[in-house]
């Protein structure tokens, strides 16, 4: 998956929660990842001018058997704008030449640190 798209979202109001897996070159999800964090930020956004785009409340979150339940995730951002945030996975090992295969296949391009997913959110008016 390289991204996640929301609409509608209220600013200062959750995103809807939502659920991701940690799966493997077998698309297995990787029951024994208990540990993993990812962690959302704001990267880009519509002209403001009104507000600081930001997220806030829970914006780390930790596998449990390979799942992790995003909720609680707040944005502050203007009204009718489209945000983008990055989620940071650091739990995939992008060294790994598999992974690197199977990324390059997925993104187009190889990464060095860390896999990002981009989460596109519109707020509404």
């Amino acid at each position: 998956m390289k991204r996640l798209d929301f609409s509608g979202v209220m600013s200062g109001g959750s995103i809807p929660t939502t659920y991701l897996a940690l799966v493997d070159q077998y698309n297995q999800v990787v029951t024994s990842d208990n540990s993993v964090m990812i962690e959302f930020k704001v990267t880009a956004s519509t002209q403001t001018t009104q507000f600081t785009s930001e997220v806030y409340g829970q914006t780390k979150f930790y596998s449990v058997n390979g799942v992790y339940n995003i909720t609680g995730l707040y944005l502050i951002a203007d009204p009718n704008s489209n945000q983008n945030l990055v989620l940071y996975n650091y739990g995939i090992d992008v060294n790994i030449p598999i992974v690197q295969s199977f990324l390059y296949n997925l993104l187009g391009k190889y990464l060095t640190t860390y896999y990002e997913l981009e989460m596109g959110v519109g707020l509404r008016p």
